[in-house]
């Protein structure tokens, strides 16, 4: 949580994972649904929540276990966490569309740039 990073590990070979002490495993149930759960955890205010309770290890800011297991998160009917994930997932995939064509626009506008002043001091403008 301390740097945002977070992420969900779909398609696993029965089903079966292995990683380290440095994060916390969360899994959904039959009421919840993995994307809901990375919404949740991506959310500004839940990541604002879970760093109050930082503890320092080894100069390193951990959320306690405690956290987790008393934070109340609101969980909507399937079919509802469905329509909002969709929804989100779609909007994110119009935000990267866009970031896209902005590094895209940025690029063609640095190489246009220095053509167009070259020209301006040769007086051809």
């Amino acid at each position: 949580m301390q740097n945002g990073k977070i992420a969900i590990a779909d398609g696993l070979a029965n089903s079966i994972g292995f990683g380290s002490t440095e994060f916390h495993v969360l899994r959904p149930g039959p009421k919840i649904i993995g994307r809901w759960l990375y919404i949740l955890m991506r959310h500004k205010d839940f990541r604002k929540d879970a760093e109050d309770p930082f503890q320092r290890d080894a100069g390193q800011q951990r959320v306690p276990q405690s956290f987790l297991h008393q934070k109340v998160i609101p969980i909507p009917p399937l079919p509802e966490q469905l329509r909002i994930v969709a929804y989100l997932e779609e909007l994110q995939a119009k935000v990267d569309a866009l970031r896209r064509f902005q590094a895209e626009i940025g690029a063609e506008l640095d190489a246009l740039l220095p053509a167009v002043l070259d020209r301006a001091f040769k007086g051809e403008l």
